[in-house]
């Protein structure tokens, strides 16, 4: 099965099997240079699979069973800096997740338990750690002020993410931007 650009270009190739989708899958820029593939044994999205940029260098790669990240998942900028090394299992983040800089540079790392947060590490410009959370279980509220002492932000979180109506301040005191999260995604509110 193959899909094509108005100019004729293939936009996608993909192979079926009593309309079942099987083997690799692959999708492509305009130019016809490979954007992303994923492989689908036996109708399965089970296998690598690879988000690429223009020229060719990685966006991100994993690997996936049962069309969940199970293993290393990557993701690239444009000019080959690695900006997230995470793991999964089942598609759950377990383990140790490495966030970069665009330059490279370790900023965070959070352990995560079954897509749990657990512990998150701030990295200064030196390298060292300079903030070390320990989430508990549960909702908590995370507050942050200026140096002056007024209140920068009011967070809820559960389990290590966004969870609740978080509220951002301006040094004055007046509200920046407010919005209610669920499960670290935007639910409602006004930014």
């Amino acid at each position: 099965w193959k899909g094509y650009f108005a100019d004729g270009t293939v936009s996608n190739e993909d192979n079926f099997e009593k309309g079942v989708k099987q083997g690799t899958s692959r999708i492509y820029f305009e130019n016809g240079k490979l954007k992303e593939d994923d492989d689908f044994p036996e109708g399965d999205r089970t296998g690598t699979y690879r988000k690429l940029y223009l020229d060719g260098k990685p966006e991100y790669i994993g690997w996936l069973v049962s069309g969940q990240f199970n293993g290393s998942y990557r993701h690239y900028l444009p000019n080959g800096i690695l900006v997230a090394d995470e793991y999964y299992v089942a598609g759950e983040q377990n383990g140790g997740q490495n966030y970069y800089d665009n330059n490279g540079r370790h900023t965070r790392t959070i352990l995560a338990v079954d897509g749990d947060i657990r512990e998150k590490f701030e990295y200064g410009d030196s390298g060292a750690v300079f903030q070390h959370y320990v989430v508990p279980p549960g909702p908590y509220v995370v507050r942050e002020y200026f140096p002056d002492g007024k209140p920068r932000s009011t967070i809820p979180e559960m389990n290590g993410t966004y969870h609740g109506k978080a509220t951002w301040y301006f040094p004055n005191g007046t509200v920046q931007s407010e919005g209610v999260y669920v499960n670290g995604k935007r639910a409602i509110g006004r930014a």
